[in-house]
């Protein structure tokens, strides 16, 4: 399995038009790993743009690829001139689509954002639907969704349950499956074909948080689950950091209101 990453990029507004790369028609950002996800942009875009931009809120969270996680930050531009290594846009969905900006699933909500009429900077910011980790606390669990309706149930309750804005599974040669991660959250997700049938998604994990908390957040993706016709069965346990059991295994929430 390949190492998940986080892709962070940003709509960095200068006198009421977006700044993009010009050298591409593409949102500032990029691939990173280790560092923080807003520090990080904050560096990117510099380099990118060269611009000091200051991080309004949390706009999009999408997991359309397999392992990336996609973070697209609404921003300001400290100085509203335009340097030489920047191009502008009109912030309208007309002007977006004609574009073809990228990233193209990020572009996606921005311009749908836009179309609607929405005031970007008045919309709810994310990370306040991102949960807080528990330090040394880790909870794995292993859990199966099944559903006559396909992969598109199982992303609509997983859209519900995550703080996203847009879940997508992807084709492989056998199946699809997609990886999502936040601060508190590792999760996989795996189309399970068996040849009998309509296929179930194996979803395994980790919730960086004990097991009370992890079992309100799961008792949590069932309701979610059972929203979308999906029905959920399954297993979680305490384990340490190295990854071995310290509390006994236990059924996933099933009766919740």
């Amino acid at each position: 399995m390949d190492t998940p990453q986080h892709v962070v990029a940003a709509v960095v507004s200068a006198g009421g038009e977006l700044l993009v790369r010009a050298t591409r028609l593409e949102l500032p950002g990029g691939r990173i790993f280790d560092d923080g996800r807003e520090e990080a942009l904050v560096r990117l875009v510099r380099e990118q743009i060269g611009v000091d931009a200051v991080i309004g809120s949390l706009l999009h969270i999408t997991a359309v690829h397999p392992y990336w996680t996609c973070y697209l930050y609404l921003a300001r531009a400290a100085d509203d001139s335009v340097p030489t290594s920047a191009q502008t846009l009109p912030l309208t969905s007309d002007a977006l689509a004609a574009a073809e900006l990228e990233p193209a699933p990020m572009a996606e909500l921005l311009r749908a954002d836009l179309q609607a009429g929405r005031d970007l900077f008045s919309l709810p910011d994310l990370r306040d639907r991102l949960a807080k980790p528990e330090p040394g606390r880790f909870t794995e669990f292993n859990a199966w969704a099944e559903t006559e309706s396909g992969a598109g149930a199982v992303e609509a309750a997983l859209t519900d349950w995550l703080p996203v804005s847009m879940l997508r599974l992807r084709p492989r040669v056998f199946g699809s499956d997609v990886v999502y991660e936040d601060d508190t959250l590792y999760l996989y997700v795996e189309e399970a074909p068996n040849g009998q049938g309509p296929p179930p998604f194996n979803l395994q994990g980790e919730l960086r948080q004990g097991p009370a908390t992890a079992r309100d957040r799961l008792a949590d993706l069932a309701r979610c689950c059972r929203r979308h016709g999906v029905r959920l069965s399954g297993e979680y346990v305490e384990v340490d950091e190295a990854g071995d059991e310290i509390g006994p295994e236990q059924a996933l929430p099933q009766d919740v209101p």
